[in-house]
C-alpha cells in the first residue's frame, strides 16, 4: 500500500496465473512518497533603531537581539524547524534586509525577509566654552566659542544668534544652535553677557581761588567768586555724556583753606569726584580813627593825647601803636603817628 501522508519509498507487487496454474512473472512498482514543500518561515515585523554611532548599531542591541530571535518555521511534513540568518554584526546606517532560513529534512528551504532601519535619532549636544560673561563698556567681545559632539556626524558647526554691543551697557543673550545631517536639532544654549558701566564720570573741578574775608567769620558761598568758583565743575561720562555735579561746599567758608568735593554720578551709579580748595585770607586792613583832629596848645600846657579806635573786619581789640612825642615847654610843630596792623 502507499500513504502519500507518511514520506518513504514504496513498493506494490502485480502477479496472477492463468486457468493451468501458469505463474505470470511478477512485477514491482516502485512509488516514492517525497516532501517537495519547503517550511514556511515567518519573519518578524521590519524594525527601526537608532544608530549608535556613525558605524550604525551592533546586531546585540536589544531591539535587533530581539528582532532576529522573532522569526519561526514549521514544515508540513517536519513541524518546527530552526531559523537561521544572515544578519550582519553591525547594521549600518540605513536600510538592511535580512534573509532568514529554515531547510526541512527532505533539503527544502524556506526563506522570508524583513529589513532593520537604522536611523540617526539622536540629537548633537552643544557645550559652550565658559559660560556667562560680563563686560566693563568699550570692552571687546569676543565669543569664547562652543564645542558640538553627535554620535553620528562629525565636524558640525554652531549657528549663533545675538549680538554683543559693548558700547551700550546692557544684558545681551546669544544663542547656539545646531542640526545634524538627520535633521535632528540639538537643545538651544544660551550664553548671557552682561556689559556693565563701571567707570566713573569724570569730573573737571575748577582752579583753587583765593577770596577776602568778609568777617571773622570768613566769607558767605554766595560772594560772586565763590559763587562762580562752585559753578564751575564740569562732569562727563563715556557712556552717559554730560553729568550733574554737586559738591559739599559750607554756606560761609571760613578763615584758611576749605577743599570742596565735587560729585557726578552716571546712569550705573559710578561715582565720580575731584577737588578744589577755597582759600579765605584777611585781605583788609584794620582802620584808625582819632579821637579828635588836631591840637593847639600853649607854651606851658599839659598834653594829653586823646587817643584813637581801631575798627577791623576781623580782628577786634586791636590797639594802635603811636610814635612821636610833644614837648610843650618848645614852641614847635608836633606830628604823632599812629599805625596798627591785624
Amino acid at each position: 500500500s502507499v500513504n502519500t501522508a507518511i514520506v518513504g519509498l514504496y513498493t506494490l507487487t502485480y502477479n496472477v496465473s492463468d486457468a493451468a496454474g501458469n505463474a505470470a512473472v511478477t512485477m514491482i512498482r516502485s512509488i516514492s512518497v517525497q516532501d517537495s514543500n519547503a517550511p514556511v518561515v515567518t519573519p518578524p515585523a521590519n524594525i527601526i533603531v537608532a544608530a549608535t554611532d556613525a558605524n550604525g548599531t551592533a546586531n546585540t542591541q536589544g531591539a535587533i537581539v530581539a528582532f532576529l530571535t522573532a522569526t519561526t518555521a514549521n514544515d508540513a511534513v517536519d513541524g518546527v524547524r530552526t531559523v537561521s540568518h544572515n544578519a550582519p554584526e553591525t547594521f549600518p546606517m540605513g536600510i538592511t534586509t535580512v534573509t532568514f532560513s529554515a531547510t526541512d529534512l527532505s533539503g527544502n528551504i524556506g526563506q522570508a525577509t524583513a529589513t532593520v532601519t537604522v536611523e540617526d535619532q539622536s540629537a548633537p549636544v552643544i557645550t559652550l566654552t565658559g559660560g556667562a560673561m560680563t563686560l566693563n563698556v568699550g570692552d571687546v567681545f569676543t565669543d569664547p566659542g562652543s564645542s558640538v559632539s553627535d554620535n553620528v556626524d562629525n565636524n558640525l558647526i554652531v549657528t549663533v544668534t545675538g549680538t554683543v554691543n559693548p558700547a551700550i551697557p546692557t544684558i545681551y543673550t546669544l544663542r547656539y544652535n545646531i542640526s545634524d545631517a538627520a535633521g535632528n536639532p540639538a537643545i538651544e544654549n544660551t550664553r548671557i553677557v552682561t556689559v556693565q558701566d563701571s567707570a566713573a564720570p569724570v569730573v573737571t573741578p575748577p582752579a583753587n581761588i583765593i577770596v577776602d574775608a568778609t568777617d571773622a567769620s570768613g566769607t558767605a558761598n554766595t560772594v560772586a567768586a565763590i559763587n562762580t568758583f562752585l559753578n564751575a565743575a564740569t562732569a562727563t561720562d563715556a557712556v552717559d555724556g554730560v553729568r550733574t555735579v554737586t559738591h559739599n561746599a559750607p554756606a560761609t567758608f571760613p578763615l584758611g583753606v576749605t577743599t570742596v568735593t565735587f560729585s557726578a554720578n552716571d546712569l550705573s551709579g559710578n561715582t565720580g569726584q575731584a577737588t578744589a580748595t577755597v582759600t579765605v585770607e584777611d585781605q583788609s586792613p584794620p582802620v584808625i580813627t582819632l579821637t579828635g583832629g588836631a591840637m593847639t596848645l600853649n607854651v606851658g600846657d599839659i598834653f594829653s593825647d586823646p587817643g584813637s579806635s581801631v575798627s577791623d573786619n576781623v580782628n577786634v581789640g586791636l590797639i594802635a601803636t603811636v610814635t612821636g612825642s610833644v614837648n610843650t615847654a618848645i614852641v614847635g610843630l608836633y606830628t604823632l603817628t599812629y599805625n596798627v596792623s591785624d
